[in-house]
């Protein structure tokens, strides 16, 4: 398997679907239109559960790989922030990713819309730098 350092998904999924790669990993919004289509066949998904946008596909520990790797984003703000200010940001972010609205549509495009406050947000940094840190020990990756 050779890695290909492409610049983003847009790429990288017009050389999946003109077949010059044989696969990518990558989030599934983008990949969606394709494989409701059948152009492009999902063979698993990398979260700890099936997707439902994308019900009958396995996981990968369902496929017997040993992997849970998601992708996330999270809002952030300059250091000198005041602190209510960044309350209030958090309460007005919440507010939004719990309406039903948009978890509906979060799934719909394969996605799973979750709120953090900074402390959440920062253990889940620290346990996805922690993880991929061993990852990377593990497997002797080095940077080119």
């Amino acid at each position: 398997m050779t890695h290909i350092p492409y610049r983003g998904t847009g790429p990288a999924l017009n050389d999946l679907l003109a077949g010059t790669v044989d696969f990518t990993i990558t989030t599934p919004p983008p990949l969606l239109p394709h494989i409701r289509t059948g152009r492009i066949r999902a063979l698993m998904v990398t979260g700890r559960s099936r997707l439902p946008a994308l019900p009958t596909v396995p996981t990968a520990i369902e496929s017997g790989v040993p992997l849970v790797a998601s992708s996330w984003f999270a809002v952030y703000g300059p250091g000198a922030l005041p602190d209510d200010l960044a309350q209030r940001l958090t309460a007005a972010v919440r507010q939004v990713v719990e309406a039903p609205d948009f978890r509906k549509r979060a799934e719909e495009l394969g996605a799973k819309a979750v709120a953090m406050n900074a402390a959440e947000l920062a253990t889940l940094g620290a346990n996805e730098r922690n993880m991929w840190n061993r990852i990377v020990r593990a497997a002797n990756i080095k940077a080119d």
